[in-house]
């Protein structure tokens, strides 16, 4: 399955550092040429071949462990990858060629299953008959990400495309090509919108230069035809230097891929990614989840990162773990004289803070590891506007589930929140029948071995036996249903909606709700096992470039002057950053030394830097 794209002839890598620095990558030739872009089945002498292995599961019908064998279809028998599944509707899975939804990795051959570094590739979606098949999300190490819609493990039908330098195609695919009408956005905001065949651009379509002005130009087989270029030619004689002039261009995209140190998982940290627009660049952090709960109306919910170190949730996020957002500069001196850029300036339009609420809600208990039994959860916010006049209206439901919502029958009044607030639900567990006094009397400390706490009362050690045994004790009322097991904790889920005010930076007003699914701890089983941490990994020190904060039309001045001589490119980032969460409109110019211009389009930036929570 091969993407074939016409595309300029760009540069292998781009420089990573903390202060603009340039490398150059020599570009011996300067004309479109067909660039092939392998993302799955490819046109080389492998076939492709199934692959089983078996996994272990905790099954949902036995609660207990199971092994499945599972199959799928590997394009690229010969790299000798081991692959994981994980479904999301574990009740529904079956073993053997996978069907369903759920995440397919694919990972370096006996490496441990925590090494994110080991990851080659992710699919994210539907799957039938061991290939992707339906709607689905790729992404591998080299940076290449198409989400879209699949058929028999190719791209077939609507999808975006994002190959590794930045550069974007959205459009209509057949059989793993681009085929059919779409668009394709060169990181110099270049942009093709017209017909595709077998990758290549084929026919009648619009090009619109990095100036804003556009015209109709025709291609054959991926080659612009003379006619065609003679229109072009007159269009960039007549244009300001908007992305750059026809010699001499500037390429935008976001760094995804820092250097580390080795003990420092990329999942831990915050980075940046960005999507291009008819209207600029929008650059967002790069946890669509997060931004969901966070500006959208994304759900509330601490079971992903229930006991986790170091992140306790979706916003909790340590500030030697927050990236600065990076960006990749490629300067193209296509001309055949050497180019001097003399200086780089960033003309912000306005920054404002964000105030919206960032909500993460967790328990004092945790799986495990846990702490005696607490009917407790904080809520914390890590936004630098406060929530208002907040309430929760929840019911109970099995741990985890995401099916239909339970009756909405408990109402806190949650109030105000600044930063954090406990919120004590022994009232609600009464309400439905749990025998509080019971609970506490089972989470005392053992004296001889303390590490051992909230031990429930079991006949057996085996837990497929116990948990049935604690659903049907009268001291979890009418809980005991809804009992499930995350290792050795007993919990339910508490789900319902989170509904708050918030003020923004110009005073206005706003109402919010949010879906929440919060694990409810109600103790551990006897069979635990012991308890320990880490310590934290290397922080992650930068010296970025700031924005001022709710301030309007300004100017930062760069430090940046370099010689590109004929036929090179000159890389480097430039790290940005800002004292809170905030909201950036700006451009970035570059002035060259015979007088001219390079203006990027509107870039706007959301950037995450949350608000610390007290120590005491």
């Amino acid at each position: 399955m091969v993407y074939r794209i016409a595309l300029p002839l760009l540069a292998a890598c781009l420089a990573s550092t903390a202060l603009p620095v340039r490398a150059e990558t020599p570009l011996p030739v300067f004309e479109t040429r067909v660039v092939e872009t392998v993302i799955g089945i490819d046109s080389s002498a492998e076939k492709g071949a199934f692959r089983a292995r078996s996994r272990t599961i905790f099954s949902p019908h036995s609660q207990e462990p199971e092994r499945r064998l599972y199959e799928v279809f590997d394009p690229h028998p010969t790299r000798d990858l081991d692959f994981t599944w994980a479904a999301d509707d574990l009740a529904a899975d079956r073993a053997g060629r996978i069907t369903g939804s759920g995440r397919l990795v694919w990972r370096l051959k006996d490496s441990p299953t925590y090494d994110d570094a080991a990851i080659v590739s992710t699919f994210r979606g539907q799957m039938k008959d061991g290939k992707p098949h339906g709607t689905g999300l790729y992404a591998n190490r080299e940076g290449l990400i198409y989400d879209g819609q699949w058929r028999n493990g190719r791209p077939h039908g609507a999808g975006r495309l994002i190959l590794p330098n930045g550069e974007e195609y959205a459009g209509s695919f057949r059989n793993g090509f681009a085929e059919g009408r779409g668009t394709f956005t060169e990181t110099t905001w270049e942009r093709f919108e017209g017909t595709f065949s077998r990758g290549l651009r084929d026919g009648t379509g619009k090009t619109t230069l990095p100036s804003g002005l556009a015209y109709e130009s025709q291609w054959r087989a991926g080659r612009e035809t003379p006619n065609s270029l003679r229109i072009r030619i007159a269009q960039v004689g007549a244009a300001p230097a908007i992305g750059g002039t026809d010699d001499v261009k500037m390429g935008i995209t976001m760094d995804r891929r820092p250097k580390l140190p080795e003990d420092i998982k990329p999942k831990d940290v915050l980075l940046y990614a960005a999507r291009t627009t008819p209207e600029g660049l929008v650059v967002e952090p790069d946890q669509r989840r997060m931004v969901n709960a966070w500006i959208g109306n994304g759900e509330l919910s601490n079971f992903e990162y229930w006991g986790v170190n170091p992140r306790d949730g979706l916003f909790s996020i340590e500030k030697d773990y927050i990236q600065p957002a990076a960006f990749k500069f490629e300067f193209q001196n296509k001309s055949q004289q050497p180019v001097e850029v003399r200086s780089i300036a960033i003309n912000v339009k306005e920054s404002m803070t964000e105030n919206k609420p960032a909500i993460d809600i967790t328990s004092q208990f945790s799986p495990g590891c846990g702490s005696s039994f607490t009917p407790n959860f904080h809520i914390n916010n890590f936004g630098w506007g406060k929530a208002l006049n907040g309430r929760f209206r929840v019911g109970f439901a099995a741990g985890g589930s995401t099916g239909s919502s339970p009756p909405l029958i408990h109402v806190f009044q949650i109030g105000d929140v600044d930063q954090s607030k406990s919120i004590n639900y022994e009232k609600t567990l009464a309400e439905a029948g749990v025998n509080i006094k019971k609970l506490n009397e089972f989470s005392k400390e053992n004296t001889d071995e303390p590490w051992k706490k909230s031990q429930l009362p079991c006949s057996t050690k085996d837990n497929k036996v116990c948990l049935k045994e604690l659903q049907s004790n009268p001291i979890f009322g009418k809980l005991g249903p809804f009992l499930r097991l995350n290792d050795a904790t007993v919990y339910v889920s508490m789900r319902g909606i989170y509904e708050y005010e918030w003020i923004d930076a110009k005073g206005r007003k706003h109402s919010h709700s949010s879906p929440i699914n919060l694990p409810v701890g109600l103790g551990l089983l006897p069979n635990q096992a012991e308890c320990g941490a880490g310590g934290p990994p290397e922080a992650i020190r930068v010296k970025p470039i700031a924005f001022r904060l709710d301030a309007e039309n300004y100017t930062i001045p760069v430090p940046f002057r370099r010689a590109i001589p004929p036929g090179r490119n000159a890389n480097f980032t430039l790290p940005m950053t800002a004292a809170k969460s905030s909201n950036h409109a700006f451009e970035i110019v570059a002035k060259l030394a015979d007088g001219r211009e390079i203006k990027s389009p509107p870039i706007k930036l959301l950037y995450y830097n949350p608000r610390p929570l007290p120590t005491n």
